[in-house]
């Protein structure tokens, strides 16, 4: 599974994104199995992914609302919603620039864990950001609308 970057007119020299680093740490599973430490830092990005559902006390983060950004280009369903790229391209740069500056580390979900340390992780998904943001540089100047969808 991944999340995809689709465009309103789609063009064979758009840029690829794999996205499959971006989906793991979007739909995280939150800070269970975690070390101690780790429940209780505050720059760790912790995406409630429940449909509207609470989260159970103590397992929020400052950092929670980073990734869910994203949330209103993501498009679920058959029917796609386009969204402006600009608007798009404000959100994943707000994004890499607080994972860049250090100031944010995002969680290696559970089930990933023996495939990749943290280094790694953080490096796979700002280079799945960086190729969304190539995307939707592209999707702009072509003027075209785009979404985000969930591929299996």
């Amino acid at each position: 599974m991944a999340i995809k970057c689709v465009l309103e007119r789609e063009n064979l020299n758009t840029p690829y994104m794999e996205g499959k680093s971006l989906l793991a740490a979007y739909c995280g599973e939150g800070l269970d199995g975690y070390p101690e430490e780790a429940q209780t830092a505050d720059n760790i990005i912790l995406v409630n992914f429940s449909d509207g559902h609470p989260m159970p006390n103590g397992t929020r983060g400052s950092g929670d609302a980073l990734l869910s950004s994203l949330d209103e280009f993501l498009c679920h369903g058959p029917a796609l919603r386009w969204h402006e790229a600009g608007k798009g391209l404000g959100a994943v740069r707000d994004i890499l620039g607080k994972i860049r500056d250090g100031g944010v580390m995002v969680s290696v979900p559970s089930d990933l864990g023996h495939c990749c340390d943290q280094r790694e992780f953080n490096t796979a998904v700002i280079f799945d950001l960086e190729q969304l943001e190539l995307i939707l540089e592209f999707a702009q100047k072509r003027r075209t609308k785009f979404c985000l969808t969930f591929e299996v």
